[in-house]
């Protein structure tokens, strides 16, 4: 039976009351809803079951969830699930409903967990912070219902300014200082452990609404180890949450909120070596920098020690902006942030570390410093740097340098009876020996060296059974050129025979209205009917993912970026495409739609979905129907180059449309280790 914890003298009440039975402590409002009782439940088969639990993606306009909201439209979709716009029916006044994935429900633990959070974000209210109406389960699913604001998340804002403008500065002093006061008031409850601009609502009168407290604290859960569930967001944790995103105090929401105001000031995230803001953005005032700095310092004992104090620091820069008078005062020269790390873009990070997220479940961090004097002194005799974790508990360059050499030699021992360890050596080579070189010359040893000398070197240890190898190279889309990262990808598109497999293991992630006897004449035919969704949950629970337009480019043209697998010129009956035949033939059928890497039908047969949007503003943790763009031809198009792109809806199911899965490779230095075995 559900129980509901007393915050104030945590005496254990039962589910129902309205006021702690020993303190008279008001508790929420909570409601545990059943779809079905356990006599029902017995009487109903597994698919029958699953038709009476909503989905958490699937609820449309006009349809009533828990008996008491009635869907107006969706707001969007993150990491732990959808946002409704709602009419509450008890309230008679429109909320915001957020339902979180089903996983969430699964464990007893986790749901007293997430109640217990819950309650305590129910009983914030601040003008700053989006208030709380009600919590509770239906079927599996746990919901939040709050405060609907009209407005933008500062992400939104942010991105759909034109490129190089920022936010005047009067607007972002005014906006962080609502946001030290809601952190005022929260940081005598709670911790918020996730301030990102996309958790900052701002309405329509520029007020800010500070959103989802308490519920990234259940993201740290260790148990919560799935690919959608993240212990925060790597760009702006702490030093101390990324080693333990449990045990952390309000300081570590201010070392995000100094990210996140060195981020709005510049446009970049501080992950490198940062220059301090005023010296990229012309007119900011220096005392900005020494506040960035004071935020961001890798030990909480020096940073500010609660938001009153990062508030108090703004407020004259924030005075004197508002009074017109800044420019006759901060003319101090600014000294150099102190950090050791190298300035990297927000976007390269961002996608290295959703590679890191997707493919590793332990916790850790790689942060790139420069690499010490001794490391010269010890090139010669093999790179043998000590592997002893240093002051901040996070790998080094050096470290992960020392790494990169060990499973060089482990490589080459395998590479004397194993000819696919000698393709990965190949590449892997002249990358180590330009590491060796840049060393002995004194010069950094940029990241993405690094980075592609480890997934050569660790690509033999990764499983790929099906799957080809990748390597490094460049792709043209859209009349740019870019650099693909190795990786591996499906010699076929996925097959009936696999997708039927999938869905007798996982039917909870097939639709119903999925017949494994569309096509009877063969099971190696490349499914179809299947949405984007139901494509990228097939590729998750195969711990594989699906490949963005450029690695779907990349491995159908290869390095001389062919408009046909065989050439630049057409050639008749070479592939199943413009109507030859009126269905799907068996994978590997056309010898001649065979890629320069060895993938079959990436001309023809059915069209395949990638994970890239169609339009690159379109933010996917927003807007849950972002268009996706499928490449390749189908059984019936007219003949078109490898480059031709589609714009499908995502949660369209064409018999035109199947997929093919990737896999990164990983880069993570722990998972190297493992390799090494340490």
């Amino acid at each position: 039976m559900a129980q509901v914890k007393c915050s104030k003298c945590e005496y254990i009440n039962p589910l129902g009351v309205s006021k702690c039975q020993k303190c008279g402590n008001p508790l929420p409002s909570i409601r545990l809803e059943e779809n079905l009782g356990d006599r029902e439940k017995r009487s109903l088969s597994p698919r029958e079951l699953r038709k009476e639990t909503p989905s958490i993606s699937s609820l449309r306009r006009g349809e009533t969830f828990a008996g008491r909201y009635t869907v107006v439209k969706l707001i969007g979709r993150g990491g732990m699930g959808s946002i409704y716009k709602v009419f509450d029916n008890t309230l008679r006044e429109e909320v915001a409903l957020k339902l979180l994935l089903p996983q969430f429900a699964k464990d007893p633990m986790i749901v007293e967990r997430f109640l217990n959070e819950a309650r305590i974000a129910r009983k914030l209210s601040h003008p700053n912070i989006i208030r709380v109406h009600d919590i509770g389960i239906s079927g599996n699913i746990l919901y939040i219902s709050m405060e609907y604001i009209e407005g933008k998340s500062w992400r939104e804002i942010l991105e759909s300014l034109p490129p190089g403008q920022r936010l005047p500065l009067r607007k972002v002093l005014i906006y962080f200082d609502q946001l030290c006061s809601a952190l005022e008031y929260a940081h005598q409850f709670t911790v918020h452990r996730d301030i990102k601009p996309e958790n900052i609502m701002i309405n329509n009168q520029d007020v800010v609404k500070l959103m989802d407290f308490g519920i990234s604290k259940l993201m740290a859960d260790t148990r919560l180890t799935g690919v959608s569930m993240v212990m925060g967001t790597p760009f702006y944790m702490s030093p101390e949450q990324v080693r333990n995103s449990r045990d952390v105090d309000a300081r570590s929401d201010i070392y995000s909120c100094g990210v996140m105001l060195y981020e709005v000031l510049t446009g970049q995230v501080p992950t490198g070596i940062p220059k301090p803001a005023s010296e990229l953005v012309k007119d900011l005032p220096p005392e900005l920098d020494k506040i960035v700095e004071k935020c961001i310092q890798p030990d909480p004992k020096d940073r500010f020690q609660s938001a009153t104090e990062l508030r108090n620091a703004l407020k004259p820069l924030k005075d004197l902006i508002l009074s017109g008078e800044e420019k006759t005062v901060f003319t101090t020269p600014t000294k150099k942030i102190k950090s050791d790390k190298w300035t990297i873009s927000r976007r390269l990070v961002g996608w290295l570390l959703i590679i890191i997220v997707i493919l590793c479940t332990s916790g850790g961090w790689l942060l790139a410093e420069q690499y010490r004097g001794r490391m010269l002194s010890q090139v010669d005799s093999g790179i043998t740097v000590s592997l002893a974790v240093d002051s901040d508990n996070v790998y080094t360059v050096e470290r992960y340098i020392d790494i990169l050499f060990q499973l060089s030699d482990k490589v080459r021992e395998k590479s004397v009876s194993n000819t696919e360890f000698q393709t990965y050596l190949s590449y892997a080579e002249p990358l180590l020996n330009q590491i060796k070189s840049k060393i002995l010359n004194k010069e950094q040893v940029p990241l993405e060296m690094l980075y592609s000398c480890a997934r050569y070197l660790s690509a033999g240890f990764c499983e790929h059974e099906g799957m080809i190898f990748i390597p490094e190279g460049t792709v043209k889309w859209r009349g740019k050129t870019f650099t693909v990262p190795a990786f591996f990808i499906d010699v076929n598109e996925v097959t009936v025979e696999k997708y039927v497999e999938f869905c007798a293991n996982n039917p909870e992630e097939c639709e119903s209205n999925f017949k494994s006897g569309v096509v009877e004449e063969s099971s190696l035919i490349p499914v179809t009917m299947v949405s984007f969704y139901d494509a990228l949950n097939y590729a998750v629970a195969n711990k594989k993912n699906l490949p963005t337009v450029l690695q779907w480019l990349r491995a159908s043209q290869g390095d001389a970026q062919y408009q046909y697998p065989w050439g630049d010129s057409w050639k008749s009956d070479s592939a199943n495409i413009g109507g030859i035949q009126s269905y799907p033939q068996p994978v590997g059928s056309y010898q001649d739609d065979r890629s320069p890497f060895g993938c079959y039908d990436m001309l023809g047969n059915v069209a395949e979905w990638t994970r890239s949007v169609v339009d690159e503003n379109c933010d996917v943790d927003v807007n849950l129907l972002c268009a996706r763009i499928v490449m390749g031809g189908d059984f019936s198009s007219v003949p078109n180059p490898l480059t031709q792109e589609r714009a499908i809806e995502p949660d369209v199911r064409s018999p035109l449309i199947g997929f093919r899965c990737v896999k990164e490779i990983p880069i993570f230095p722990e998972i190297l280790l493992q390799i090494l075995g340490k």
